[in-house]
């Protein structure tokens, strides 16, 4: 593959446009007051310099995800853009019949990470994650919102029009982005949580410096609130392994694994003499 001459901000495409049309996908179910939508996304920021993404999305009415659904679409380097070293992969989950509906499941891996002072004028906003010194920051945007300016929101409307499952497919989301259907202002007035199931998480290689409002565990900050994610999020955390963890945090599984080591050990010895006690002379 021939090297990536663009610069920084423009290499970040598969960040941005998978935003986009995470965002469309998001707008669409909310708009379309759907019961029983699944939307699970899964970020894992590495040391190196880049980061992985794992989604899951769901329909078990048919109207976002239908058979005719080409997961494929989520791959396409139009959508994610090209960059060296990433590679995308979209495959159908689920079936109609199924519980939890049909939809995609969605691998992206090897995104580069930019350094923030290296974008171009500095301006990484409506970058999905950034290196900002010794910190990961990560931005969700939410549905609507300026930050990803006039490209993102363009390239927004566009995923929202055209659908998951093509031309036709998105009708009512795309009528929902524009702000004036009574399903989507019905739909932001009511939480979001009613209808869709949507979680958010993203593990950095050391500590978490800012979860935004999410739900703290180990590295790991996680949002399973439908209205904040719609709102959009952001977090930052140390983007060197380990970092800003606590003995405990770091070592806190050995420390219990050896502790109950001990504990076994202790009792086993224990055991023995009491069961020789009765042979003794």
């Amino acid at each position: 593959m021939a090297a990536d001459t663009r610069p920084l901000s423009h290499r970040s495409a598969p960040g941005r446009a998978f935003r986009a049309r995470l965002l469309a996908v998001a707008a669409g179910t909310a708009a379309l007051a759907l019961s029983g939508c699944t939307a699970h996304m899964d970020m894992r920021l590495d040391a190196s310099g880049s980061y992985d993404v794992d989604l899951v999305m769901r329909d078990t009415t048919g109207t976002v995800f239908t058979a005719d659904t080409d997961c494929q679409e989520f791959a396409a380097e139009s959508l994610v853009g090209t960059g060296e070293g990433v590679t995308v992969t979209a495959s159908p989950v689920g079936s109609a019949d199924a519980a939890d509906g049909l939809g995609c499941e969605v691998h992206v891996t090897g995104v580069p990470i930019p350094d923030a002072a290296a974008t171009d004028s500095g301006d990484a906003s409506d970058l999905l994650v950034v290196r900002d010194g010794d910190l990961y920051v990560v931005r969700i945007a939410g549905y609507g919102s300026t930050a990803a300016g006039p490209e993102g929101a363009g390239q927004a409307a566009t995923a929202d029009s055209e659908g998951p499952g093509g031309e036709g497919a998105g009708d009512a989301p795309a009528e929902a982005a524009g702000g004036g259907s009574p399903a989507t202002d019905a739909a932001t007035e009511e939480s979001l949580n009613t209808v869709v199931d949507a979680r958010l998480s993203i593990t950095f290689p050391g500590a978490v410096v800012d979860a935004g409002g999410g739900r703290v565990s180990g590295t790991t900050v996680t949002w399973d609130d439908a209205d904040a994610l719609y709102d959009g999020v952001t977090a930052s955390g140390r983007a060197t392994a380990g970092a800003g963890l606590s003995a405990w945090d770091r070592y806190g599984a050995w420390i219990a694994a050896g502790v109950a080591a001990a504990g076994l050990a202790v009792g086993a010895a224990v055991l023995r003499r009491h069961r020789r006690r009765p042979g003794r002379r």
